[in-house]
């Protein structure tokens, strides 16, 4: 028969109800006058358990954090062995998880049963989907490079609608600069002889950027050019000394050409002079372009602003004419806005008056000189040789 006090079989049952309730109790301690017979050696077992479900409890509440890098408790009961398992299975996972985030998607798991299926069809999509992204790319890179020799060869052909020969004429000089903000632009500017005494001279901007702005651009180029045969050719007719279309007849024409609704609601500004090589009279008109400048010989420049609808914005505009009388020494500017509203890193417009003071400081300049001087002066002020805007200047200088 075991001997037993009720009081040490009490403390023994209340330290596995307290287990069975959730709680971790602390070690038994049995009275040092607690006979040493079976009731002594459960309390030492129950001890034992008691240190190793601990520890257990402890390593468990780690991995619920999602913690990995802790020692697995030791002892020998089936649950610490089990967890022991699924520990170094549940690093092993996260090296495999991580060697797919290197881009290894070759790794595969078999040791975690339906786990290990999920795991594998996940890194075979992965796989699948990847290879459908690098197609993809491959197919945007060859569109790319398409488009950019597309680009190209279009801003070749923009290239070849600016002047190439000036004209040589005593006593007069022309220079202009065209700079796009893209490999396309919006601006254009032509210089023209139309007969022996008579000079034309454009710059026009179409509304936007990108390819529409650039298309309407060309075609409105073309369609000037007395060359090619234009609808709004510069000239009355052919012949060895065609006779000029009068500035406000060529504004007309093009605003009834290229209306808005037809031409994606795009519009385009513009201004359109006649030299006169003999008398250096300058006739032109304005759509609402920047005014020409005058530079005199003796003077400070000046802007003459004149007033105009854009082309192609309102149905039967009207349009005026101007007259600049040019003198010996004089220079005139024409030019896009471009020049005028590029911004520095605070947003502040380059402007009218620094302009007029470029053109006053490069007055001892040649005449391409100054117009190549204010492009630099512009792209010091943004701080970036990548303009926002397009720009087309050209100047007509008289010696």
């Amino acid at each position: 028969m075991i001997e037993a006090r009720e009081e040490d079989i009490d403390r023994i049952t209340e330290l596995f109800y307290r287990v069975l309730k959730g709680e971790i109790p602390q070690p038994l301690a049995l009275p040092e006058d607690c006979p040493r017979n079976e009731v002594n050696q459960v309390a030492e077992y129950a001890n034992r358990f008691i240190a190793e479900y601990r520890a257990l409890a402890d390593a468990m509440s780690a991995l619920s954090r999602g913690e990995l890098d802790f020692g697995v408790p030791a002892g020998k009961m089936h649950v610490l062995q089990s967890f022991k398992n699924l520990h170094a299975n549940l690093r092993h996972l996260t090296w495999k998880t991580q060697q797919i985030a290197g881009g290894d998607l070759s790794q595969r798991v078999d040791f975690m049963g339906g786990f290990s299926t999920a795991f594998n069809s996940m890194t075979q999509q992965l796989r699948a989907a990847f290879a459908k992204i690098d197609r993809q790319n491959q197919d945007l890179s060859r569109a790319n490079q398409r488009m950019k020799r597309d680009l190209e060869a279009a801003a070749r052909v923009q290239q070849t609608l600016l002047p190439e020969n000036l004209p040589n004429i005593e006593g007069l000089s022309f220079a202009w600069s065209y700079r796009p903000c893209d490999e396309l632009a919006g601006d254009a500017l032509n210089i023209v002889r139309i007969n022996d005494d008579l000079i034309a001279v454009y710059c026009l901007d179409v509304s936007g950027h990108g390819v529409p702005a650039a298309l309407l651009s060309v075609t409105v180029t073309r369609s000037l050019n007395p060359r090619a045969g234009g609808t709004a050719s510069l000239v009355a007719g052919p012949g060895a000394n065609p006779e000029a279309v009068d500035p406000v007849q060529v504004a007309s024409r093009l605003n009834s050409l290229y209306p808005m609704e037809s031409n994606g609601d795009y519009y385009f500004t513009m201004i359109y002079g006649l030299l006169d090589v003999r008398t250096r009279q300058f006739r032109f008109t304005v759509a609402a372009h920047p005014g020409p400048i005058l530079a005199p010989a003796c003077g400070c420049p000046r802007r003459f602003d004149v007033s105009g609808f854009p082309i192609g914005m309102v149905e039967d505009a009207d349009y005026e004419q101007s007259v600049i009388d040019l003198r010996p020494g004089d220079r005139l500017f024409l030019h896009s806005d471009g020049l005028t509203e590029e911004a520095n890193a605070q947003g502040e417009l380059f402007g009218d008056e620094r302009l007029l003071g470029a053109i006053e400081a490069g007055r001892h300049l040649g005449l391409s000189e100054v117009v190549e001087s204010l492009i630099r002066t512009v792209a010091g002020w943004r701080g970036d040789d990548h303009l926002r805007d397009d720009v087309s200047i050209l100047a007509i200088g008289l010696d």
